[in-house]
């Protein structure tokens, strides 16, 4: 099941915890419950979900809670509905935020009233009549029921346009691509759950699956229930439908049980553009149905922390505690880390599977300190008014690699750290064992890669693994045979690319810029939920789409020539903005990176002799 980066916790704290309203006299009086994602009137609470009451004299001071699960009374109050204590999130003295009450209502029943009393040292409220129902849906957002939702892509960033809140980071989501939902009032999920709990210690689902509407288009349901992390907060995951109109404030929407959440919650999305037309693209089908997995927690390495899948082929993130360890054979890696993880994740397909690395791994760039320390120096000296004596000590010592006992201290105070310590992190090595999953039926001696399926383990040097993250596929069956030989590949290929809508011209070439290689393709479910895989060659091609020149890559099947998916590259890749100082008072300066020509569709960002980072990996 896809698990969002841990920033994202940020935002459910900053909403949950809302800003307090001015102080009331004591004597709690109830005026309002709402939906605590939406704020919206005239719906009803949902048992499991979480709701904000509003009033006067609620609370005599600001407490939010820190523990799970939540406790029944936080700051001196306490609140009842049916008599049955509500576990609490934050209270103040015009706003509580809480989680309903799973029993709430009596077992079996789905709507009804429920008495509401707020108590704290003042006394306890009139008794407040508020609906129950069996699902009222609100996305969760940055300003309660408007604006950018809280919806994150796969990398973690929010779909939102480009740019960042508070330091974290927003870009728009794409058509095709994967979107996580954060949503409450979703009502009843497939298994108990005590009140207060989050649902760390398994998968729930909810037993009615919702409608998701991006813009007017509706969108696939992958996962529906609650999230891991957080009391009474649901996700659900969604494709976004190729047909998804692109824009900065597209409607997000969730419809259940006659209820339709405001469309006044938004998200981003943009599309590739070639020229003023969107570039061709060609997208595998949908899947039909899911396949859940057996997972098999018990089987992970002693002390490791995971975000399961939650169906066949989705991604898993494993995290292990450190370990000094000088040399790891990528053996090793398997044996004892691989093994246990994937056996976990439900994979299986057997030690076969799974193709090894180099025996010990791959060194990722590593930081140059000194280009680094250059890059600084030149930064201050076109920026006279940043220079200061403590600053200038600072310069110094990372410019003659010796730090006096005040930037030490500093460090040690700002950082945690000695200077040396400082260096040896920023030029820290990062070593990867990558494990590509891979199909041997054609031939035993020529196995044949399963795109998008892959596991990393990475660790740092002079440690053990750390992370093991990647998407594996226990159950597929492969629908074609290979009749087009490699050597002959290009030949359909371009074939096939110059009949696709849009493109106009194919660029004639003796041979494909990157490929091809036959690699088995992803390409929909079978009705019980099986994944279909087909021989394809996958390749990058130039050729002309609305009167502009570029790079596809594209997925020819093995057996027809028929093109199965297509993505449109860029020739030439520019970008410009600012350079924030660390002095917010200087304002802002210019800076610039290198951009080197893409390898096999691949570019690389270069703060020249400093660092090498990979920007985009089209095809992972």
């Amino acid at each position: 099941m896809p698990t969002p980066k841990q920033s994202a916790k940020v935002y459910f704290l900053s909403l949950v915890c809302a800003a307090s309203f001015a102080q009331q006299p004591s004597g709690p009086t109830v005026n309002n419950v709402l939906n605590a994602a939406s704020f919206a009137a005239g719906q009803p609470a949902v048992a499991g979900s979480l709701s904000s009451v509003f009033g006067a004299g609620l609370a005599t001071s600001t407490v939010s809670a820190s523990q799970i699960p939540l406790p029944t009374s936080l700051g001196g109050v306490s609140v009842t509905f049916n008599g049955v204590l509500a576990p609490l999130l934050y209270v103040s003295p015009a706003q509580i935020n809480l989680q309903v009450p799973w029993n709430v209502l009596p077992a079996g029943t789905l709507s009804g009233t429920a008495q509401m009393v707020v108590t704290n040292a003042g006394g306890s409220s009139r008794p407040f009549s508020v609906a129950i129902g069996a699902s009222a849906p609100g996305i969760f957002s940055l300003q309660s029921g408007t604006g950018n939702a809280i919806a994150i892509n796969p990398d973690g960033s929010l779909a939102g346009p480009e740019g960042s809140i508070g330091g974290f980071p927003l870009k728009p989501a794409s058509g095709g691509g994967v979107l996580v939902i954060y949503a409450t009032g979703l009502g009843a999920v497939d298994s108990a759950i005590g009140n207060g709990q989050n649902s760390s210690d398994k998968l729930r689902r909810t037993t009615a699956t919702p409608n998701v509407l991006i813009g007017s288009r509706p969108a696939q349901v992958l996962f529906s229930g609650l999230t891991p992390q957080f009391t009474g907060v649901y996700q659900i995951n969604v494709l976004i439908p190729e047909s998804a109109d692109p824009g900065s404030t597209i409607p997000l929407q969730i419809q259940m049980g006659g209820t339709t959440s405001t469309d006044l919650v938004t998200i981003a999305i943009r599309f590739p553009i070639f020229g003023e037309k969107n570039a061709p693209v060609i997208s595998t089908p949908d899947p039909v149905k899911r396949l859940t997995l057996n997972l098999k927690p018990q089987a992970l390495p002693s002390g490791a922390q995971a975000s399961f899948p939650a169906y066949d082929g989705d991604p898993f993130y494993v995290s292990l505690p450190v370990q000094q360890q000088q040399t790891v054979s990528s053996k090793d890696v398997f044996e004892q880390v691989i093994l246990p993880v994937v056996t976990a994740m439900g994979f299986e397909r057997g030690r076969s599977a799974l193709a090894s690395p180099p025996q010990d791994g791959i060194p990722q760039p590593v930081a140059n300190f000194n280009g680094a320390v250059q890059s600084v120096l030149f930064e201050y000296q076109n920026t006279p008014q940043l220079n200061r004596p403590n600053t200038r000590s600072m310069l110094d010592a990372f410019a003659t690699g010796s730090a006096s006992a005040a930037v030490n201290t500093a460090l040690l105070t700002s950082e945690g750290m000695s200077f040396s310590q400082f260096v040896a992190g920023i030029q820290r090595l990062e070593i990867q064992y990558p494990f590509q999953q891979v199909d041997n039926s054609q031939s035993p001696s020529s196995p044949v890669p399963i795109e998008h399926t892959l596991v990393y383990a990475s660790r740092w040097e002079g440690q053990g693994i750390t992370t093991v993250y990647g998407a594996l596929l226990s159950r597929y069956n492969i629908a074609n045979k290979v009749t087009i030989s490699i050597a002959k590949a290009l030949g359909p290929a371009a074939e096939a690319l110059a009949q696709v809508n849009g493109i106009s011209r194919v660029i004639e070439c003796d041979k494909p810029e990157d490929g091809p290689y036959l690699i088995l393709l992803q390409y929909g479910t079978d009705a019980a939920g099986i994944t279909q895989l087909r021989y394809t060659y996958r390749m990058i091609l130039q050729a002309v789409a609305y009167g502009v020149q570029g790079r596809f890559i594209l997925w020819m099947d093995a057996n027809t020539g028929a093109i199965l998916k297509l993505i449109p590259l860029f020739d030439v890749v520019s970008a410009n903005g600012a350079v924030y100082n660390r002095d917010p008072g200087v304002g802002t300066t210019t800076s610039s990176f290198a951009v080197d020509a893409s390898v096999a569709g691949q570019y690389t960002l270069k703060l020249a002799g400093v660092v090498n980072r990979v920007a985009s990996t089209p095809w992972m």
